[in-house]
């Protein structure tokens, strides 16, 4: 599956803008170079107003953290939500299971800036009731209750984010079951 573009709608607030790449300079004097990446995440959740933050994080090459590197960041931001989302919808698609499933909890998460961002996620997710090609909308879909064919995931997913061009790719994802 390629990119896939997408227009910013009012279920996408807290996306992150602009290009994330990173700023390196020589420091000659003390023989380091000092790399810089800038973050901003713009919300427009619905009843908040616009807000922009701002998150710039700086090393060197002697430091034990790498810039650019992935970070551990707030599985509850809407940046990861989501993500989250957009990876359980490509999930749906790709999966053989006549049933639809829906995120049911964001476990952690990691963020990646490159030409994009890369969000990795552990998700916990759960069959629906909703079979394939019923709805559009997971989320509105009530969890499968039947003896046999309940059944709770444990997910790992990666998504490619390039923001500034409103396109996401789902790169890898794999599911195991949970025991009930």
């Amino acid at each position: 599956m390629g990119l896939q573009r997408r227009e910013p709608t009012r279920e996408m607030p807290g996306r992150i803008k602009g290009p994330l790449l990173p700023y390196c300079s020589v420091d000659d004097k003390a023989k380091q170079l000092l790399c810089c990446t800038l973050s901003a995440i713009s919300s427009n959740a619905p009843g908040i107003a616009w807000s922009t933050s701002l998150k710039v994080r700086c090393g060197t090459n002697s430091d034990k953290t790498l810039v650019g590197a992935p970070e551990n960041i707030d599985p509850y931001i809407p940046a990861v939500q989501n993500a989250a989302t957009f990876a359980m919808n490509a999930y749906n698609e790709q999966s053989k299971d006549e049933y639809v499933s829906k995120v049911l909890h964001v476990v952690s998460a990691k963020a990646q800036v490159v030409a994009g961002v890369i969000y990795t996620m552990e998700v916990k997710v759960g069959r629906t009731q909703c079979k394939k090609g019923s709805t559009v909308n997971a989320d509105s879909c009530a969890l499968m209750l039947t003896p046999g064919l309940r059944q709770t995931f444990l997910c790992n997913f990666e998504v490619l984010e390039v923001p500034w061009q409103n396109e996401e790719k789902l790169l890898q994802s794999s599911c195991k079951p949970l025991l009930m």
